[in-house]
């Protein structure tokens, strides 16, 4: 026997097929335990139940012979005194069912249908309907799952490891390839990573890019092709207004492509020297020989040729000197030539000299210095000389001991000998730009 409580406020108890009133101790439902009543009804719940609560059309009587579908929900007798049974109609229209008719004596039933009334509750996900609050938070819950959180850092750093590729980096990070060559140019062979190092990777497609002096976000939205806006609204970045960017900091520029690499320099090919000319021939004549000799014909003895010596191959065409004269920041051996190989610039060899000091190669203005240890250049300096050329200077063992705007003259030191960033032993890697485009440091050194 189940005492239930219609959306009507009409209490009825279920027992044997039946619906009768309720007794006085009757278990009165309230409206909000409605879900729990119907995980409480056996499956599937009896027509007449799914009627007092409002979820569904009431199923007609079953023909005789046919047990009733609500019989399985008690298998009590009848209480005594609990009155009168009352019709499955009078139950219906309690619940705002429309009420079935039971058929005549003699007809056939009608065919069962569990289509739901127009604007009855649905049997399983009409529980929305009885908490919409709950409702509202669970579509609000979703959705947030659905949109990814922005990050809470510019960067990240990955170890390379055995296998690793720029392409299968860039397919974990869910960044372009691209990207992560802007921030880590030392990375000339994006198939042959050097397992153990680091490399910088931005957590959100764009480009990463420390701000040199007298940069502004108008300067890096024009250089990017993006907005400033863009710039600004990425909160990692830390930047209050497009006024308040400092010097030296590192920030991720969203959607931003980075300019092309410079061209690779041309293999020099060497000039083939010229053909030697060939020698006449040394004939060796005495008395007796030519006294031997037939009147028509003379024996001559030739002499090799010798081949001219073949010339070295040319130097590379040196580029004209800046007017201001030029000294090396560092002696040593070198490890790594300007060329296809290594576009960007030289490689001083620095073994057993950690902590030398690197002078500048030129006096000029330092418009950058700083950087991470564990990446890409790692500590170093940039310094621009006024005429359309501006020096590197990387892999500093400790941060660089002048600022950004510092007057620096040529010789004066900007920073000690070590093997920061994506480097493998003490060296030093020393660039040369003119107008902006790598070229050869060794057409400017003396």
């Amino acid at each position: 026997m189940l005492a239930v409580v219609t959306a009507a406020g009409f209490t009825i108890t279920l027992r044997g097929g039946s619906a009768a009133p309720s007794p006085a101790n009757a278990t009165v439902l309230k409206p909000t335990a409605v879900e729990t009543v119907v995980a409480a009804m056996p499956t599937p719940a009896p027509p007449l139940i799914r009627a007092s609560l409002g979820l569904t059309q009431v199923a007609p009587p079953s023909t005789a012979g046919r047990q009733s579908p609500t019989q399985n929900i008690s298998e009590s007798p009848p209480v005594a005194g609990s009155g009168p049974a009352l019709p499955p109609q009078v139950v219906a229209r309690a619940a705002g069912v429309p009420s079935v008719s039971a058929p005549a004596a003699g007809q056939a039933a009608p065919a069962r249908t569990d289509t739901p009334v127009v604007g009855a509750s649905r049997a399983v996900s009409g529980l929305d309907d009885v908490n919409p609050r709950a409702s509202s938070s669970a579509a609000v819950a979703a959705a947030a799952r659905q949109t990814p959180a922005e990050p809470e850092e510019i960067v990240v750093y990955h170890e390379v490891r055995q296998g690793d590729t720029l392409s299968v980096i860039a397919q974990k990070y869910d960044v372009s390839v691209a990207s992560l060559v802007a921030i880590n140019p030392l990375v000339t062979d994006r198939h042959l990573l050097k397992v153990g190092l680091r490399l910088y990777v931005p957590t959100k497609e764009g480009v990463l890019h420390f701000v040199r002096r007298g940069e502004t976000i108008t300067d890096l939205a024009e250089t990017f092709g993006v907005k400033t806006e863009a710039i600004v609204a990425f909160k990692p970045n830390n930047i209050a207004d497009a006024n308040s960017i400092r010097e030296g900091e590192l920030v991720l520029i969203p959607g931003g492509k980075a300019p092309p690499p410079p061209a690779p320099p041309p293999t020099p090919v060497p000039t083939p020297a010229p053909a030697a000319a060939p020698r006449p021939a040394a004939v060796i004549s005495t008395p007796a020989a030519a006294a031997r000799a037939p009147a028509v014909a003379s024996f001559a003895t030739v002499a090799p040729a010798v081949r001219a010596p073949t010339a070295p191959p040319p130097p590379p065409a040196a580029v004209r000197p800046a007017a201001a004269g030029w000294m090396w920041p560092i002696t040593g051996r070198l490890s790594s030539y300007y060329g296809p190989g290594h576009p960007l610039g030289i490689d001083i060899d620095l073994y057993g000299r950690a902590g030398a000091p690197i002078g500048a190669a030129r006096g000029g203005t330092v418009t950058f210095a700083g950087g991470n240890p564990c990446c890409s250049y790692g500590y170093y300096v940039e310094i621009d000389h006024g005429d359309g050329f501006r020096t590197l200077y990387a892999h500093f063992n400790a941060p660089p001991p002048v600022r950004i705007g510092q007057q620096v003259n040529q010789g004066q030191v900007v920073g000690y000998a070590g093997t920061t960033g994506y480097s493998t032993g003490v060296h030093l890697h020393f660039e040369v730009r003119r107008n902006g485009t790598a070229v050869n440091p060794l057409g400017y050194l003396p």
